[in-house]
């Protein structure tokens, strides 16, 4: 299966006030193996790279809060507004560069794909499209250890939004279960919802998906 990647290089943050952001100010870029999803044009110098400069600590705040849905929630035929706001990284953007990329749960992969997208008030457009599968602990791998490098990278700052955050992130650790088959067992059931299913499907699908969130809470010291 493929590999995701996240390429973090810490950058000056010049004029930004907010400390958190001004500490995870960096060049992002996101790889499945050896392809750039951040691809970029730049219209401004009209250049093309490979990845987008800004703070990642929305993006952080983003992954957090969605963590358990990004790997276990499978994709309707038609997504709505309320299933992109857990699922594509625009979410996560506030302002800032970056691609729509989304990743869901396709029975017993999590599958990321990527559109070339245009913001019209935003200097740059991002170019590649893709599709690739990958093993879900590999995923909830790769996504935590960008959280806990940002983490680490705010770890003598004290303030209220980074204290939120670490709150966060610890409770998502503490409900990570050692037992990696009912975990599997438990995504599988939530994949057999699958595209073009009724409303009412759709919303016992999220609320399997925040029971099995509570059930695995505390399981990681037994």
């Amino acid at each position: 299966m493929s590999a995701l990647i996240f390429d973090v290089e810490w950058e000056p943050a010049d004029g930004v006030t907010h400390p958190a952001l001004a500490r995870t100010w960096a060049r992002f870029e996101v790889r499945v193996d050896e392809e750039s999803v951040t691809r970029l044009y730049d219209r401004r110098d009209r250049s093309t790279r490979a990845g987008t400069y800004g703070s990642i600590f929305p993006l952080c705040e983003w992954l957090v809060q969605n963590f358990w849905f990004l790997t276990s929630e499978s994709s309707p035929q038609r997504p709505p507004t309320e299933w992109l706001r857990r699922h594509s990284f625009l979410a996560a953007r506030q302002g800032g560069s970056l691609p729509d990329l989304r990743l869901f749960r396709d029975e017993g992969v999590v599958v990321a794909e990527w559109l070339a997208t245009r913001a019209r008030h935003l200097p740059v457009e991002f170019v590649a499209s893709g599709r690739a599968e990958f093993d879900p602990l590999h995923v909830r791998t790769s996504l935590a250890s960008l959280v806990d490098r940002s983490l680490e990278q705010l770890r003598s700052l004290d303030h209220r939004d980074v204290q939120a955050l670490e709150a966060d992130w610890k409770a998502v650790l503490s409900s990570i279960d050692t037992d990696a088959v009912l975990c599997e067992r438990r995504a599988a059931h939530l994949a057999l919802v699958r595209a073009g299913a009724p409303w009412y499907l759709r919303a016992a699908q999220v609320r399997l998906a925040s029971g099995m969130l509570n059930g695995w809470r505390g399981r990681q010291s037994t």
